[in-house]
């Protein structure tokens, strides 16, 4: 079973690098540290780092940062840089926690003999599966920088479509929010003083007048127990929606909102569009 080593090494930029690396022996930590372009300063058995717990850490990759590492290994592989030393670098130099935990992970099936689109086949919830695809393809036909560079354009691409839909989409949403806020409150405060007053005065109320005054009757009484079921249904609702068929049931319906199903109808065709368009210049 390999062996874990810590190392300090300085890359081609004169930059200090730290980082671990698994081999048979120390001779052949410090060759596979060379193999990537770095130059070997500090050199011992590593222990396994225990894994840090933040609130703050990121626990997930923008598309923006997906671009930036697809602009950063095509640059590096068109370069010359083999693709491990382009991912060890690139790992290294991450903001991203996640980024450089999934990278450095990639970085050690690469030193198995792994080729980068096996490596990447690994982590199938971190990379999109275009862009497992479109690796493969590069690996195949040998360029893998144009497709990298490829991929890049249609990360930013998809980034500008997502913060376009939210753009549109969050005034609204704000305003729908603090309707029912407003309602909310309406029900809990205003209703019941009608309610004294008419009951009072003995009218004969419509019957969706009366329907109100109930709603808000059960609201006023029954808070401890209708507020934690509303609460409990938006969990279900959450965790229903990040399932496939919940996801596909949302879409279905996202599509026939008025107003907005035009836009995400649109932002799905323009994805669909550049996919393809991706899809068929790389053969």
């Amino acid at each position: 079973m390999p062996n874990l080593y810590s190392y300090k090494a300085r890359d081609a930029y004169g930059k200090v690098v730290n980082g671990q690396i698994h081999a048979d022996d120390i001779n052949r930590a410090a060759e596979l540290i060379r193999q990537r372009s770095l130059t070997v300063l500090d050199l011992s058995p590593g222990k396994t780092k225990a894994k840090s717990v933040s609130l703050f850490q990121k626990k997930k990759v923008t598309l923006r940062e997906f671009a930036v590492f697809c602009r950063q290994m095509s640059t590096m592989v068109n370069a010359g840089v083999t693709i491990m030393s382009s991912i060890s670098a690139i790992a290294a130099q991450a903001d991203n926690p996640l980024m450089a935990e999934i990278l450095s992970d990639i970085g050690k099936e690469l030193e198995t003999g792994r080729t980068f689109s096996e490596a990447c086949m690994k982590h199938k919830d971190f990379f999109p599966s275009i862009f497992t695809s479109m690796v493969e393809a590069g690996e195949t036909s040998g360029a893998l920088d144009e497709v990298m560079e490829r991929m890049a354009e249609y990360f930013e691409n998809q980034a500008e479509i997502l913060e376009k839909v939210k753009s549109a989409t969050t005034y609204p949403s704000f305003i729908g929010v603090a309707a029912i806020i407003v309602v909310v409150v309406l029900m809990l405060t205003v209703i019941p003083g009608f309610a004294t007053m008419f009951s009072d005065s003995g009218m004969e109320l419509p019957t969706i007048t009366r329907i109100l005054i109930f709603i808000s009757d059960i609201m006023k009484s029954y808070f401890y127990i209708v507020f934690p079921l509303l609460g409990l249904g938006i969990f279900l609702f959450i965790r229903w929606s990040k399932t496939t068929q919940g996801r596909y049931a949302i879409q279905r319906v996202s599509l026939k909102l008025p107003k907005f199903g035009v836009i995400f109808k649109n932002s799905a065709i323009g994805r669909f569009c550049r996919s393809l368009s991706i899809l068929v210049s790389s053969g």
